[in-house]
């Protein structure tokens, strides 16, 4: 709040009227006001990069599971764990239950659950 005595900012800066002062600060809100919206619009941008980068570490959680050394397939788990990936619970149940496959043709890894003497899969 400004005290009686005190000069408005616009008549405290040489060459500055009230209109331009006005006018300027209509442009700095206008300016902040963008920001915040293209902002937020970044900001699913962001999410959207989470979710890639969290495909990415499942994928690499995938390559170290299908080697041979126990140790690597440690490291595939814990990697798994910490991806963040929506289904890493889910694939995890499914390893530990034995149901998590590797198709031999593509190299995919797939859940598997017995039905009509073979296996349904899902991805």
């Amino acid at each position: 709040m400004r005290r009686n005595d005190e000069q408005p900012v616009y008549k405290r800066l040489p060459g500055l009227t009230e209109h331009r002062f006005k006018f300027h600060r209509f442009l700095f809100l206008t300016a902040l006001w963008l920001t915040l919206i293209t902002g937020g619009l970044y900001g699913t941008g962001l999410a959207h990069a989470e979710a890639s980068v969290a495909e990415a570490e499942m994928e690499a959680a995938f390559t170290l599971l299908k080697e041979k050394s126990f140790k690597k397939k440690g490291a595939g788990v814990a990697r798994l764990a910490e991806s963040g990936h929506e289904r890493a619970g889910r694939v995890l149940e499914s390893l530990l239950k034995g149901r998590l496959f590797t198709i031999r043709e593509t190299g995919e890894m797939v859940i598997g659950e017995k039905a009509d003497g073979g296996y349904r899969i899902s991805d």
